[in-house]
């Protein structure tokens, strides 16, 4: 086989697991783990089964895999932003839109999936991509607004800002419009407004002013 040949084949076999990758995850956000087989997900691929367990030798390392690719552009993007912005609710409402926007709409079906179904060495590393995609980059931005004065040091209730992460990723996912509750052309509009809700009533409390 000459380096043609080679850097063909090999491009081919890319090609063919980000298919299986991507085709994958629209399946597992739309119907949950247990209800997709890897006989379907290859059907959908025009793939028969010996050829995708030659990229993935089970259903959970293809689902591994989608979280994975998922978390590493959370990851990117929420680093992103916050190395572009200075102001802490800005950065925060830049961040909670980002997430509200790109994460599926059943997500709390998602954790129990992972909860329920996979091994415990899936669940201990979609634990540490997680914090490493979502926590952490805003656990530093809390973190800077508090060393900057801007925001009430949680230390005082004997906690820290990982507290304030997860009140804010709690509120995250209960804003997650669910499929029809709003049509297409209005989807903006309500994001920003629940964003904006989620990242005030954070910095702000539910105090009447």
């Amino acid at each position: 086989m000459d380096m043609h040949t080679e850097a063909s084949t090999s491009q081919q076999g890319s090609d063919t697991r980000e298919t299986i990758v991507r085709t994958a995850h629209h399946m597992f956000m739309e119907h949950g783990y247990r209800s997709v087989s890897t006989r379907r997900i290859a059907d959908a691929c025009s793939l028969t089964q010996p050829a995708l367990y030659h990229h993935f030798p089970n259903k959970e390392a293809i689902y591994l895999e989608v979280l994975r690719s998922d978390l590493a552009r959370t990851k990117e993007r929420l680093e992103a932003i916050e190395g572009c912005h200075t102001d802490t609710r800005k950065t925060l409402y830049e961040m909670v839109y980002y997430i509200i926007v790109n994460s599926p709409e059943n997500m709390s079906q998602m954790f129990q999936d992972i909860r329920r179904e996979t091994s415990k060495d899936f669940q201990k590393k979609i634990s540490t991509w997680w914090h490493e995609a979502y926590r952490l980059p805003m656990v530093r931005v809390f973190q800077r607004g508090i060393d900057k004065g801007e925001l009430r040091d949680p230390a005082e209730f004997g906690e820290d800002a990982d507290k304030y992460v997860c009140l804010m990723v709690n509120m995250i996912s209960r804003s997650i419009p669910s499929p029809g509750e709003v049509e297409e052309s209005e989807s903006d509009e309500l994001i920003e407004k629940r964003a904006t809700f989620v990242v005030e009533v954070l910095l702000n409390g539910v105090g009447s002013r």
